[in-house]
């Protein structure tokens, strides 16, 4: 109970130094306009909501992505799936996120300053991407999707990497090993 306070009192500060923190990696990037990033890096921690994803039974794809209430029983969840499943011959399952890119961008709590980095960068590139065709497009098409979530998670990881090698170089993962080519 005392933790919890104390984060409550301290989630605010703390989430403006990072928004300034993503915002400076950002412009640095060039991912900015006159210096600030646009439209501003904001975001809050709290739960996001679960996702009911909708695919087709013979297709590998995402059709639906309905946002439904985090606080859902895994009983409750399963047989939600089912009912989509049974009524709309599709197949379905209720996935947690790690946040949503609205405005300001919802994200989960954690204690990993590494995976916050690299979501609040990724959230605030949808954001970005928002004001240019990609974003503006985004429900267009299940490929637009795929670009523009691809996209946010490639920037993501990068800023959110810089972000933390300059801040918090003590918590900075070793870089990923290069793969190596099998031989043949």
């Amino acid at each position: 109970s005392e933790m919890r306070q104390r984060r409550a009192q301290l989630e605010p500060l703390a989430e403006s130094i990072l928004q300034d923190q993503v915002s400076e990696i950002a412009a640095e990037a060039g991912l900015s306009l006159g210096g600030q990033a646009l439209p501003p890096v904001l975001y809050h921690t709290t739960p996001p909501p679960d996702a009911l994803i909708i695919s087709p039974r013979d297709v590998i794809r995402q059709d639906q992505d309905i946002s439904i209430s985090p606080d859902i029983t895994v009983d409750q969840m399963e047989k939600l799936e089912g009912q989509v499943d049974q009524s709309l011959n599709v197949s379905s399952l209720v996935v947690g996120i790690g946040g949503i890119g609205l405005y300001p961008t919802m994200i989960m709590e954690t204690t990993d300053i590494n995976w916050l980095a690299e979501v609040v960068a990724h959230e605030w590139i949808h954001n970005y991407l928002t004001l240019r065709p990609l974003g503006l497009n985004y429900m267009s098409s299940p490929e637009l999707r795929i670009i523009n979530e691809t996209v946010a998670s490639i920037a993501g990881k990068e800023l959110g990497r810089a972000v933390v090698e300059r801040f918090y170089p003590e918590y900075l993962p070793p870089p990923p090993t290069p793969a190596v080519p099998a031989s043949g």
